[in-house]
């Protein structure tokens, strides 16, 4: 009669709308953290690259200022700083070597496969091509978002539990056979024991005398 049920089925489908915008969320959420892992690890291979140039030119010139102390041309000072930059290099690339190897794992995880089966190549952030910003693009498509949508339908959902919370702020009421009051005679309507008067002041009073329980109930659904 106060609508409870009906506010129960809007809310139950409307939940049903939330879990399903959520799968939704999750894959997007996975494709992003895909994309994610890859360019961190075309990244990383672009730094592992440069080191180990970086090292090679280093080394050279460690080689150029080894010849040049012989000559006298260079102190051992030189020497030692030209080595402590060579070997600084040189330390930095098994960590990046390992950076790649925890991403390349990260997204073997994510794509649901062994990091065997995963075959990636040594390319870098070139290799990739990034798509151009669409014009005149309307802000109202932020809402086609499946999480946005997801709270929508959580909102939604909560806004239909106020209703079935305020529903319940009414005396409860059960439709038998004794529901025509016609049917019943003047003693079992006033004072027969367990008759539907005293039914319906004792659901009136198990609603107005919870010590605001029900009322409360409406508070937390708002």
């Amino acid at each position: 009669v106060w609508g409870e049920h009906q506010s129960m089925a809007e809310s139950a489908e409307l939940q049903l709308w939330q879990a399903t915008y959520k799968s939704a969320d999750v894959r997007r959420t996975l494709i992003a953290n895909v994309v994610s892992k890859y360019v961190e690890y075309l990244s990383l291979n672009d730094r592992i690259r440069v080191a180990r140039e970086t090292e090679v030119v280093l080394h050279g010139m460690l080689q150029a200022v080894t010849e040049r102390v012989a000559v006298g041309d260079a102190t051992v000072i030189d020497l030692e700083q030209q080595r402590s930059a060579d070997f600084q290099v040189h330390a930095t690339i098994p960590g990046l070597e390992l950076k790649r190897k925890i991403a390349a794992h990260a997204l073997a995880q994510l794509l649901g496969i062994t990091p065997s089966a995963l075959t990636l190549s040594d390319k870098g952030l070139d290799s990739l091509a990034f798509p151009g910003a669409l014009p005149d693009v309307p802000t109202s498509l932020l809402v086609r978002r499946p999480d946005i949508r997801a709270v929508e339908a959580r909102l939604l959902a909560a806004d239909a539990d106020i209703d079935v919370a305020r529903a319940r702020l009414f005396p409860p009421l059960t439709l038998s056979s004794q529901a025509s009051v016609g049917l019943l005679t003047y003693a079992q309507l006033f004072f027969a024991p367990y008759g539907a008067l005293y039914n319906a002041i004792g659901n009136l009073t198990t609603t107005i005398f919870d010590h605001g329980k029900r009322t409360q109930d409406v508070n937390f659904a708002r």
